[in-house]
């Protein structure tokens, strides 16, 4: 086993055992590789972003199961985005059951701002990628 997959395995070991932002350096730092695996396949902005949410929505769920040897962490990953394509591409759509098991809410607020999911979904990736950048600053 590598250095950086033992690392890996290390933060999510980290992340079980009660240290949340191990998950946060574990989803940094495999953001961009997962983002690019489902835009080579896809094609499409906003569906890499919904399967990549997907992923580690999933992972986060996953991580108390995940067995340290059994597969290095990133192929684990790897794995989970594997399956998140096939079931997108079975249903035509994008699986939301890791977002129901994490009882978070699900797009309906665009018909109450009197605009689109398309707009709701930029600007939630606009928030997102502001409150990345207010922590890179206050690092």
């Amino acid at each position: 086993m590598t250095l950086m997959a033992a690392h890996e395995e290390e933060l999510l070991e980290r992340f079980v055992a009660g240290d949340p932002a191990a998950f946060v350096r574990f989803y940094r730092k495999h953001l961009a590789a997962i983002l690019a695996f489902f835009l080579r396949r896809t094609g499409d902005p906003e569906l890499t972003a919904d399967l990549t949410a997907e992923v580690f929505s999933a992972a986060l769920l996953a991580a108390p199961r995940y067995q340290p040897g059994d597969l290095p962490a990133l192929a684990w990953l790897y794995g989970i985005a594997s399956h998140k394509l096939a079931d997108s591409r079975r249903r035509g759509r994008v699986e939301d059951e890791a977002r129901r098991r994490l009882a978070l809410e699900p797009l309906g607020i665009a018909s109450e701002m009197s605009c689109s999911e398309l707009v709701v979904r930029q600007r939630v990736s606009r928030g997102l990628k502001s409150l990345r950048s207010q922590i890179k600053e206050s690092r």
